[in-house]
C-alpha cells in the first residue's frame, strides 16, 4: 500500500516554492528568497535542484510510491542531481 512520506513531500514543495519565488518576475537574490521564506541561503541553494525533478518522480512521491529507500534525508543529500529525467530515475531507484 502506498505510504506518502510527509518530509519527502515537504522537501519537494519547498524546492518548488523557492523556484517560484526566484522566477515570479521580481528581481530577487537567493538571500532575499531565504529571508522571505524564513530560512538561509544554504537551504535554498541546496534544495533548489529538486524543483527540477522529473514529473513522474514528483507524482510518485506525492502518491507515496517512491522506492522504500528514498526518504527526505537521502534525497536531500544527493549532490549534482542530473537534469536528465531518465538519469534521475536511475539514480533515485524509480
Amino acid at each position: 500500500m502506498p505510504r506518502p512520506e510527509a518530509s519527502l513531500i515537504d522537501l519537494v514543495v519547498r524546492a518548488n516554492r523557492y523556484l517560484a519565488e526566484l522566477t515570479d518576475g521580481s528581481p530577487k537574490s537567493l538571500s532575499q528568497v531565504a529571508r522571505e521564506v524564513g530560512t538561509n541561503v544554504s537551504e535554498v541553494s541546496r534544495l533548489l535542484p529538486f524543483a527540477f525533478l522529473a514529473p513522474g518522480i514528483v507524482e510518485s512521491i506525492l502518491a507515496g510510491n517512491q522506492p522504500l529507500e528514498l526518504g527526505a534525508l537521502r534525497l536531500g543529500r544527493i549532490a549534482d542531481l542530473p537534469l536528465d529525467w531518465e538519469h534521475q530515475s536511475e539514480i533515485l531507484g524509480f
